[in-house]
């Protein structure tokens, strides 16, 4: 049984915000797990693109280079949900939009993990630095490098990102009252040649 036009058109940029860290995770070569969507009521719901997130580290290059991967996936979500549905003749990312997602409410998960490991980051960039100011500037600078590059890569990848929603989106039913559901799992996904042709890259 599909779900009503107007859910479907409500599950749509949520879809793309999971699909968005899946796709910009698998890229960065981390490992990926089942993508799942639930409309729940109204206007609740709940979405959960799976990543495994144990790699090893040798040395501090290591650690910068695992947490720059991380901080791209989180920052992908907000920006990937802007994205122009598959039928929209224009293209591309919303910026704007991207950064109300990512500092509002619905996304307050991803920007505090981003922030954490923000401030990670800059201790190890910038060891030496004491001074309060200097470190909000150089937060900031990491920040601004890292959404650019994840704008970038999410408009590399916008049409597989939208493709994979619209798949996740065309999975949902109607599950407990009120309540509409759909799971795509990891075996689904890798057996797409969307995805096994997927090229790895750095972040």
């Amino acid at each position: 049984m599909k779900i009503p036009p107007h859910q479907r058109d409500r599950a749509r940029p949520i879809a793309q915000h999971e699909m968005g860290h899946y796709v910009i995770a698998k890229a960065l070569g981390f490992t990926t797990g089942d993508v799942s969507l639930t409309l729940i009521a109204l206007d609740g719901h709940r979405g959960e693109a799976t990543l495994f997130l144990y790699e090893p580290f040798d040395n501090l290059p290591q650690i910068r280079r695992y947490l720059e991967k991380r901080i791209l996936v989180l920052f992908a979500g907000s920006i990937a949900e802007t994205l122009p549905a598959a039928h929209v003749p224009t293209r591309g990312v919303d910026q704007e939009k991207a950064e109300k997602i990512m500092l509002g409410p619905t996304a307050e998960n991803d920007y505090g993990k981003a922030r954490e490991l923000v401030a990670m980051l800059r201790n190890i960039l910038h060891p030496d630095t004491i001074d309060l100011a200097r470190t909000s500037d150089q937060k900031l600078e990491i920040i601004n490098r890292l959404w650019d590059r994840a704008v970038e890569l999410v408009g590399l990848y916008e049409e597989l990102i939208v493709g994979l929603a619209c798949t996740l989106v065309e999975s949902i039913k109607p599950a407990e009252k009120n309540t509409y559901s759909g799971t795509l799992s990891e075996e689904t996904l890798a057996a797409l040649p969307s995805l096994q042709t997927l090229q790895m890259i750095e972040p």
